[in-house]
């Protein structure tokens, strides 16, 4: 596969992606998902303009630069746990997910496996060492969001047997 077919198969790819979480993000009622979602959505915002960027390098016949990754990150961890904290000093915030919202990060997570192993098998296919580079940066950052969503989800699921819901008459 060509380099700008690896770059056209990746925006497309994450213009799909970041279209889900915009309008999944709609549908979740968790503050805590929603500020989980609300940060995918700025990663995948920020990858796809350095996808784009890219593309664009690599369709002009130019060298891919592999410019900065100012601004990255934190573990999925560290994320999670400071987003939690501030959610925690929520009062308002129901105690029970709703099965739905489990859902949707289990569909999440099942996309985020995807693209990460999109990135991980192009990263093996081409040449160029700093397109390389940005593969293999792509792929720990949909790895991350998986852990992310992961760790999300094991919250969800304790609170679902914790406070677990009853039909409503």
């Amino acid at each position: 596969m060509s380099d700008l077919n690896v770059f056209e198969l990746a925006l497309h790819n994450k213009k799909d992606i970041y279209q889900f979480y915009l309008e999944k993000s709609n549908q979740l009622q968790n503050l805590l998902c929603k500020e989980i979602f609300k940060k995918i959505i700025d990663d995948e915002s920020f990858h796809l303009q350095r996808i784009q960027e890219g593309y664009e390098q690599l369709r002009k016949g130019e060298i891919f630069s592999n410019g900065s990754r100012e601004g990255l990150r934190r573990s999925s961890r560290e994320c999670f746990d400071s987003i939690f904290s501030e959610i925690v000093q929520d009062k308002n915030q129901s105690s029970s997910p709703l099965l739905t919202e489990i859902e949707i990060i289990d569909q999440a997570m099942a996309l985020e496996t995807s693209i990460h192993r999109f990135f991980a098998t192009s990263e093996k296919e081409i040449g160029d060492q700093k397109i390389k580079d940005f593969l293999s940066f792509l792929a720990g950052e949909e790895y991350r969001h998986f852990n992310l969503l992961f760790n999300t989800r094991e919250y969800l699921n304790d609170c679902q047997e914790t406070f677990p819901q009853y039909p409503q008459d």
